[in-house]
């Protein structure tokens, strides 16, 4: 996963070239917010992770989904006043998949560098004047549930080696936090807690034993 930060890394020194106008930080922070999604995927793909990109994709595309739902239910007022669809940032959601999956796939050592990009996205979205800080805690949020869900750790050779019947009973034994979350959403959801019943947009997601549906109408 080298090669995922330090390509990761690269696109920073593009987003820095803005650095020359007022809008510097706010162009860094729109160049990584795609960037680090593409890169991440794109990185995947190229060392033959084709179950890693897979599963990479259907935690952003949920992420993302996620996230604009909850714009247009919370109905929060950006800092500037331009709309009240601040919470959370969808900038600092796609930035925080991309650092969320790797710390679930590959382990922290490898993901710190991203969340330090992923809250560097976040800090540009602020000083902006788009987004509070509750706004980007709110996208890690997002980011990390969908992670947790749909991303399957990938065990270490070590591990595989030394202890695959005490891993698999482990697994089995004990449920996964995120499946739990996953469960609390799916009924927070369905009870309308969080989105208008009157809405007439049905989605539905099933995925590893946890079904999450809700009607909604986006504009």
């Amino acid at each position: 996963m080298r090669r995922t930060v330090a390509a990761l890394s690269a696109a920073v020194l593009v987003a820095g070239a803005a650095r020359a106008d007022s809008d510097a930080e706010r162009q860094a922070g729109d160049v990584l917010a795609t960037a680090m999604p593409l890169a991440t995927l794109g990185v995947e793909l190229w060392r033959g992770e084709t179950t890693g990109a897979k599963q990479f994709a259907e935690s952003f595309l949920v992420t993302v989904a996620a996230t604009e739902v909850l714009k247009r239910t919370t109905h929060v007022e950006r800092p500037d006043g331009s709309n009240d669809e601040s919470f959370p940032s969808g900038h600092a959601s796609r930035a925080f998949a991309s650092a969320t999956y790797v710390h679930r796939r590959y382990g922290w050592q490898h993901a710190w560098p991203l969340y330090g990009l992923a809250t560097y996205v976040g800090y540009t979205r602020v000083v902006s004047d788009r987004h509070r800080w509750a706004d980007v805690a709110g996208s890690a949020a997002v980011a990390a549930l969908s992670s947790w869900w749909l991303v399957e750790q990938k065990a270490s050779p070590a591990a595989s080696i030394v202890a695959p019947v005490a891993y698999a009973r482990a697994a089995s034994d004990r449920p996964r936090w995120a499946d739990l979350a996953g469960s609390a959403a799916s009924t927070a959801l369905s009870s309308g807690w969080l989105l208008d019943p009157a809405q007439s947009v049905s989605v539905s997601f099933d995925r590893r034993g946890v079904r999450v549906s809700w009607r909604t109408a986006l504009p």
